[in-house]
Formats: C-alpha cells, structure tokens, sequence
C-alpha cells in the first residue's frame, strides 16, 4: 500500500478542545488542530466512517456492517459540524457503515448521498486519482466523501507528499474524524482536522 514519508508528518503541534452545542441541545467536543496553511477555491470534507464494531465479530458481509450505537452518535456529531459549511456535494463508500455515518448531515443539508465505488476500502488507488480530478485546477465548491481508513491513509499521505504539505496529524485518524482540506489551483494549500465527540465519553 502506497504511504507517504515521515517526514511529511509533524508531530509538535498539540490539539486542543472546543466545547460546543448541538441544535437539539445536547453538549458535545471538538478535539481539534488548528487550521494549517491557507484557505482555499475548493474545500475537499473528507469523513471516516464512525464506529462499527469489530469487523471479526461481523460474520456477513463486510458492506453490511453497521454503525454501532457509538458511531450513531458520531454520525449525529457531523451534521453540527459540516452543515454550516454548505457543502454542494455529498459522496459516499457503498458500505453501510459510511452510508449510514453520512446520512444525518445529508438530511441536515438537503442533499442527496451519492454512492462511488472509488471510496470502498478495496481501491486507494483509483481512490487517489479521482480525488486529484475533483481537486483540479478549476474545481471549486465543497464536496464531503465519506469513507474507509485504506483510503484516506493512501490519499492524505500521497497528496500531501505530492504538494510539499506538511501533515499535523498522521492519517487516517479516528473513526468519526473529518479532514477538511483546501485547495488552490489543484494543489493542497490548507488543512485542518478535528474530531467530534460527546463530552461525556471524553470524561470516561
């Protein structure tokens, strides 16, 4: 599997906690690095699926897997989260686990959850190409994918190392967890990562 350098990966920077309020009231925890770099003409969201369980306890088919009551909770943490960006585009793995991680902020923003094959686990490669197409020069707007640790491992590692851009956290991260990244003229220019999760699971 493709991987980026090391060296591409800093590991001074600490994160920090923002508390803040869902819509329905409830509390919850940012757990967040600060945005690196610069803003950019395009935003690329890219989600990891929240919690699923254990995948050796899972004796149907992997696609089939579904969010744990852990991850349903992350998957309601999002909507607070990307809804207010706007985003015009949501695309989705084909796997239950992402499509139901995804499907609050869908609802949340009136979008519909487009489905590509390029984000299931099994294809980091093709992954990496279609993103770099979505991320081109001329591309603007701000698509979420939600997807699996395979993919973002290959595609955070290799367009950071392609574009000279220095990581603040190693990829994937945790299940749950969003990278947004902004590009200018089809190259990685701003990043920032954060993960939602209850305050009261970040006591116990």
């Amino acid at each position: 599997m493709l991987r980026g350098p090391k060296s591409l990966v800093s590991r001074k920077v600490r994160p920090y906690h923002v508390d803040a309020t869902c819509r329905d009231g409830s509390s919850f925890r940012l757990i967040t690095l600060a945005h690196q770099g610069e803003a950019g003409d395009m935003r690329l969201i890219l989600v990891r699926h929240g919690h699923a369980g254990r995948k050796d306890e899972w004796h149907a088919a992997d696609r089939l897997r579904p969010l744990s009551p852990t991850g349903e909770k992350q998957a309601q943490l999002l909507v607070d989260l990307i809804a207010p960006l706007k985003p015009t585009r949501i695309v989705s793995s084909p796997h239950l686990r992402c499509l139901e991680t995804i499907a609050p902020t869908a609802s949340g923003t009136g979008l519909k959850v487009e489905t590509s094959g390029s984000l299931a686990p099994i294809a980091p490669t093709k992954a990496l190409r279609w993103v770099r197409r979505l991320s081109g020069p001329k591309s603007q707007g701000r698509i979420v994918l939600c997807t699996h640790r395979e993919i973002l491992d290959v595609v955070l590692s290799e367009i950071s190392k392609k574009d000279g851009f220095k990581l603040e956290r190693r990829p994937p991260g945790a299940k749950g967890a969003v990278w947004f990244l902004d590009f200018r003229g089809g190259k990685l220019v701003g990043c920032r990562y954060v993960v939602p999760s209850s305050a009261a699971a970040q006591g116990s």
